[in-house]
């Protein structure tokens, strides 16, 4: 069931305006009889993608409704209306059961990012995955097992994943028992008192689970009581019953010497809290154990390899901040960590890892239905040398693995950026603009926009993204102008600024001197050209500014000999 066409009657900023998202059709939408009329589009290339996929830019100025699209298109509500290639309107209960949708946007303050379709949440829903930085991790170490042809793109391919204990306590742990009150009996006064936590408890109490973290030994033995303390804390943070009591034993007796030896008392009360987590717990032993392990000496380091089949099983159980987890690439000189490289080119590899880790672990069977992929502004922090193999990328991406094969992928993303729209057809683009009242308006790219398939920056930037005040920063802009107005002999500020005295003949040769600087600064030859023969014109040269001239030439030319 395909998605040839959204209808929105009302949705924040979209006013009855209708999306085409297939270049096989020319559509056309009467909102009175609510139908929809398609007509072939003779220019439509077929498979110009592939023969399983079609991708649908979504461009246009800030503000002008390019998220929102992607929110109608993920929204069961009756402001919207789908149809298919049969001009038919399309039930939504049966489009979302036919097509899988997957919406991919990291910013989690988003409404993208709390919708149902979004990774995130289905990995949290399906996989049991409450956690961006699990989700990422396992998803990172799947790609990099699975998908060797495709990596081959990268620089970047990790050989191992480094475990590193966590011995600190952090600054907001226990802060759930300060002020907390409990009665005890005094047997030295024979009465009943009351004790409260202080803020000097919390910090004795801080020290005595750093101090059980780091005397840990490196040996995998003692794996098991280091995962013991790292979940007790965890517990306690979450007001847990008995790992409260478990707190309040050890800081009443920091502080009143009820108990003998607090350590012997801790491992007991820990081995007895955690005997249902267990099978947790030895599964990520044996889990290390199985997975060719080196454990560095004093540095509390595990490093595993990452083509180990348990990778995946491991790092699904290694949650609650048990360890700290780093990919790296073993060199001859150095090791390279994920974490050092540029922040796009991070986001670059989580993109494509938890696409196919979702699908890889939920639809990997699904044949019949077709894959929705929305991407909100993937080109947010890459480099513009990223952002032009992206479209390639995700061609070699899909086509690369044998799972992608049978399935038919509909790629659609929102973007800024003119390096990814010089890979699409203009038919394959929905240009949006913003009318008089900041209301989302959708462009016929067909008849009023240029062709965007391999087209040059600035053609893209000015024509595709609305750009009607030119390509100039404003600072350039109007410092150029100011220069202008003053060789026309227009008022002008900038003679202000400078405190310049047109009578003085010094300061008349400063300016000119000045000017003339700036000028030679500017970057476009032509306007630059035009601006110093303006320059020369208003301020001729003395015969003293062109025996300087000769004489730096004679120089020039004596330099050029030796």
């Amino acid at each position: 069931m395909e998605l040839v066409y959204l209808w929105v009657e009302e949705y924040k900023n979209i006013h009855k305006q209708g999306f085409n998202f297939s270049p096989k059709f020319n559509c056309n939408y009467d909102p009175n009889t609510n139908e929809l009329t398609i007509d072939e589009n003779d220019k439509y290339i077929e498979n110009f993608f592939g023969d399983n996929i079609n991708v649908t830019a979504i461009v246009g100025k800030n503000g002008s409704g390019k998220s929102s699209v992607l929110q109608a298109l993920t929204n069961r509500d009756n402001y919207y209306s789908f149809f298919d290639s049969h001009s038919e309107e399309i039930s939504k209960d049966k489009f979302f059961d036919r097509n899988i949708i997957l919406l991919y946007d990291e910013d989690i303050e988003s409404e993208n990012y709390l919708n149902e379709f979004n990774i995130n949440q289905q990995a949290k829903t399906n996989l049991n995955i409450d956690s961006k930085y699990i989700l990422n991790n396992i998803s990172v170490s799947f790609l990099f097992n699975n998908n060797q042809e495709f990596l081959k793109n990268f620089k970047f391919i990790p050989t191992h994943i480094e475990l590193g204990r966590i011995v600190e306590v952090q600054d907001d742990d226990f802060k759930n028992l300060l002020k907390k009150q409990y009665t005890f009996v005094n047997d030295m006064m024979d009465t009943n008192q009351i004790f409260t936590i202080d803020s000097q408890d919390i910090n004795d109490f801080k020290k005595f689970i750093e101090n059980e973290l780091s005397q840990l030994s490196d040996e995998i033995e003692s794996v098991r009581n280091y995962l013991y303390l790292r979940e007790f804390i965890y517990k306690v943070n979450n007001s847990h019953s008995k790992a409260y009591d478990i707190a309040e034993t050890i800081i009443k007796h920091n502080k009143f010497n009820y108990l003998d030896d607090v350590n012997s008392f801790f491992q007991r009360e820990l081995e007895e809290l955690f005997s249902m987590n267990e099978d947790i717990f030895n599964e990520i032993i044996e889990n290390i154990e199985y997975s060719q392990i080196r454990s560095i000496s004093c540095l509390h380091k595990i490093i595993i390899d990452i083509n180990n089949e348990n990778i995946e099983k491991l790092l699904s159980n290694i949650h609650r901040d048990f360890f700290s987890i780093k990919f790296f690439k073993k060199t001859k000189t150095k090791n390279i960590y994920l974490n050092n490289l540029s922040n796009g080119e991070r986001k670059l590899i989580l993109l494509f890892a938890n696409i196919f880790y979702i699908i890889r672990k939920l639809y990997a069977t699904e044949e019949e239905k077709s894959f929705y992929i929305l991407l909100d502004e993937p080109d947010i922090y890459l480099h513009p040398e990223w952002q032009k193999k992206l479209i390639k990328l995700f061609h070699l991406f899909l086509s690369s693995n044998e799972i992608f094969e049978t399935k038919k992928f509909n790629i659609i993303f929102t973007s800024h950026s003119p390096f990814l729209l010089s890979d699409i057809p203009k038919q394959n683009i929905i240009f949006l603009d913003k009318d008089e009242n900041g209301n989302c308006k959708v462009v016929d790219g067909l008849k009023e926009k240029k062709q965007t398939f391999g087209a040059n920056i600035h053609t893209l930037l000015s024509d595709s993204f609305f750009m009607e005040d030119g390509l100039m920063g404003e600072f350039a802009k109007n410092k150029i102008q100011q220069i202008m107005n003053i060789l026309n002999g227009k008022p002008s500020s900038y003679a202000y600024q400078f405190r310049y005295i047109f009578t003085n003949e010094y300061n008349f040769t400063l300016m000119s001197k000045n000017i003339k600087k700036v000028i030679e600064t500017i970057g476009e030859p032509f306007l630059k050209d035009k601006l110093l023969k303006m320059h020369d014109e208003k301020y001729p040269k003395t015969d003293a500014d062109k025996i300087q001239e000769l004489e730096a030439e004679i120089e020039r030319i004596r330099s050029a000999k030796n």
